[in-house]
């Protein structure tokens, strides 16, 4: 609806009969659906682990998603960018890789007893 709309002031929506309130919560929609996934402001801890998460995929020079055979070098280069065993454990859900390399980066963390 908003993308028909275009760039039709409000004012004039509601003129042609379409209820403000109806235009206000398909923006609201449209703003849900378009939210990005980073940690929301609570998160700040996990804000700043997952940016050094993220630099340490991306200068690893990983397959994306990383599979299941990289999980050792993953957490390696985790690990070598500072991150902890909990930090590692907390950034696996919200880094491109599979549900098999984060089961076995969480099994070498605690392999590792890196706590």
């Amino acid at each position: 609806m908003l993308a028909a709309l275009g760039d039709v002031p409000l004012i004039e929506v509601e003129a042609e009969g379409l209820p403000l309130s109806l235009v206000r919560a398909a923006e609201a929609a449209t703003r849900a659906a378009a939210a990005p996934s980073s940690p929301g402001p609570a998160d700040d801890e996990l804000a700043g682990a997952l940016f050094l998460a993220d630099a340490a995929v991306r200068d690893a020079g990983l397959v994306l998603p990383v599979p299941e055979p990289q999980a050792g070098r993953l957490l390696e280069a985790l690990l070598l960018e500072g991150l902890e065993a909990a930090e590692v454990r907390a950034v696996l859900a919200h880094l491109p890789v599979t549900a098999a390399a984060a089961a076995k980066v969480t099994a070498l963390v605690e392999a590792a007893d890196l706590d």
